[in-house]
């Protein structure tokens, strides 16, 4: 937690604080053996010097009882925006092993490419019941179609995200950044679309576009949020986690 503390510091406040420290220091050792320069410059001293204590003390204040709050929450709650920041990777994830299997094109999470996409996105009819979703019926269950798959995958995705960006808990702002990027970008956007017409039969449109710039798009962004999720373990919680 003492990585975190340090690095959420309001930086220009901890800079001014660090310059009125070595001010007041120099003022104590040097300037208060000088003669004063005009009759109320002693007076101005001893305001200045009262002022600067005041600022630094109110800065410890800060950091003892507002920050270090604040830095403790987050730390709590940090574990769990990981598990669900992971959640929502992973399920992109998930997507992409099966698209892999499913068009028989063969490549991985980490190296996606979106020629890879393309041609595993022209083998798969997305309105077609062989999707990795099962649904009840009457004689017994069903596969669903790809967009029914997209779709709950969405929905599941969007609740994770929710969960972190509506706490009132603090995150980093590239952290939110990375979140809010994925929750609005145009695959999301059009998958919700899809959501909001409840039509029967075939749907016009397709998130498998021939070239797949929709979830390639979509694709990089979980990329990213991995790379950071990553990142913030090994450097913060990597003797906790």
């Amino acid at each position: 937690m003492i990585k975190l503390f340090l690095k959420t510091l309001p930086k220009w406040l901890t800079i001014s604080v660090v310059i009125s420290f070595f001010f007041l220091i120099f003022k104590i050792t040097y300037l208060n053996r000088l003669p004063a320069a005009w009759g109320q410059a002693y007076e101005l001293g001893v305001v200045l010097e009262a002022f600067i204590t005041s600022f630094i003390a109110s800065y410890i204040f800060y950091l003892a009882v507002v920050h270090y709050k604040e830095v403790k929450e987050s730390y709590n709650f940090y574990p769990y925006a990981i598990r669900w920041s992971k959640g929502v990777v992973n399920t992109c994830k998930v997507e992409i092993s099966h698209f892999s299997t499913s068009s028989g094109t063969k490549f991985e999470f980490e190296t996606l490419t979106e020629e890879q996409l393309a041609k595993a996105f022209s083998s798969i009819n997305p309105h077609q019941n062989n999707a990795p979703i099962m649904y009840p019926s009457a004689s017994g269950y069903i596969c669903g179609d790809w967009i029914d798959y997209l779709k709950s995958n969405l929905d599941s995705n969007l609740n994770k995200i929710s969960k972190i960006t509506e706490s009132k808990m603090q995150i980093t702002p590239e952290w939110m950044r990375l979140l809010t990027e994925i929750e609005n970008c145009n695959f999301v956007i059009f998958v919700q679309g899809i959501q909001k017409t409840n039509i029967s039969g075939y749907i016009p449109g397709s998130p498998f576009q021939t070239n797949g710039d929709l979830y390639y798009d979509f694709y990089e962004k979980c990329l990213a949020l991995n790379q950071f999720i990553e990142k913030l373990e090994s450097k913060y919680f990597v003797n906790e986690m």
